[in-house]
C-alpha cells in the first residue's frame, strides 16, 4: 500500500471506531469510561499508526507502542508530536522479541507494565509462543493482557467470498483471515489456561464506513482491473444505506486475561 492509498484507508481503517474502544474498556473494567487507563504503564505489540494507541495514550503514566512497520511508526509518531504526547507515547520500529533484547537495561524496561494490549495483531505475529513468553515476562503483577480480534462479519466474509480478486496482490488466493485469527485464537486459550491466567471475553460488533461504492471499492481492492471492478460494485450495493454509504459489519472477540 503507498502513501497515496494509505492515507486514504486511514480515514476508515486507523480511526478506532467508538464503540471498539468502549466496549473494550467494558471488558477489562465493566464500565465505558476509559479511566482504567490512568497513570499505567502500558505495552501496545502492533501499534500501527495509532489507530487504538491514541485513544488511551493521553491517560498513561507512558506507552510503549511497537510495531515491525517503519513507516506506520513515522506516521505515529508525527500524530504523536501533533497531540503533544511526546512525554508519555513512544512508538518504536521493531518486533516484540526483538526489541525486549536490544531495549533491555533501558528506561523503557526499568519497570515491568501493568497492561499490554495486542490490537488485531495477535493473529499476525509468526513466532506467536515466543511473543506470548516475552509478553508475560513484562507483564507486571497483577497486570493483564488484552487482545482484540475479528471472528466474523459481513466485511471479513465479503473479501473471502472473492478471494480470486487478490489476484494481483498475491500469487494465489488472499489468505483466510477468519480461519487464522480463530486458529489464533485457540492457541491463545491454551497457552492462558496453562499459565492459569484468568479470562474475560466480549464480543464487539464495529463497522467499515465508506463514503460510496467507488471509494468502498477502491480501498477494499486496491489493484483491481476495470473489468473486475464490474463484478464488485454491484455486490457492494446490497450494504448501501439510504445516503449511498457503504456499511460493512465486523465482529470482533476481546479477551482480557489477568496475571494472579
Amino acid at each position: 500500500m503507498n502513501e497515496e492509498q494509505y492515507e486514504e484507508w486511514s480515514h476508515y481503517y486507523d480511526v478506532t471506531d467508538e464503540v471498539e474502544f468502549r466496549e473494550v474498556n467494558i471488558c477489562i473494567s465493566g464500565k465505558p469510561s476509559p479511566d482504567l487507563w490512568n497513570q499505567k504503564r502500558v505495552l501496545e505489540v502492533g501499534s500501527g499508526s495509532g489507530r487504538f494507541t491514541l485513544k488511551y495514550a493521553d491517560r498513561t503514566s507512558l506507552t510503549l507502542a511497537i510495531d515491525p512497520d517503519e513507516e506506520r511508526i513515522k506516521m505515529m509518531k508525527v500524530k504523536v508530536n501533533q497531540l503533544g504526547l511526546s512525554d508519555k507515547c513512544c512508538p518504536i520500529a521493531g518486533e516484540l522479541c526483538a526489541l525486549s533484547k536490544s531495549l533491555a537495561g533501558s528506561d523503557f524496561l526499568e519497570e515491568k507494565f501493568d497492561v499490554i494490549v495486542f490490537p488485531w495483531s495477535w493473529a499476525y505475529i509468526d513466532n506467536k509462543i515466543e511473543t506470548y513468553d516475552v509478553a508475560k515476562s513484562l507483564l507486571a503483577k497483577d497486570g493483564m493482557m488484552v487482545f482484540t480480534m475479528v471472528v466474523d462479519g459481513e466485511f471479513e466474509k465479503f473479501v473471502i467470498e472473492r478471494n480470486h480478486l487478490h489476484k494481483h496482490l498475491y500469487e494465489t488466493d488472499a489468505p483466510n483471515d477468519l480461519n487464522r485469527n480463530i486458529k489464533s485464537m485457540n492457541l491463545l486459550k491454551e497457552l492462558m489456561e496453562e499459565d492459569q491466567f484468568q479470562m474475560t471475553k466480549r464480543s464487539i460488533t464495529t463497522s467499515f464506513k465508506f463514503d460510496n461504492i467507488d471509494v468502498a471499492s477502491r480501498l477494499i481492492y486496491p489493484l483491481l482491473i476495470e473489468e473486475d471492478m464490474d463484478e464488485i460494485k454491484p455486490a457492494l450495493e446490497m450494504y448501501s444505506d439510504d445516503n449511498g454509504r457503504i456499511i460493512m459489519s465486523d465482529e470482533l472477540l476481546c479477551v482480557v486475561a489477568r496475571s494472579n
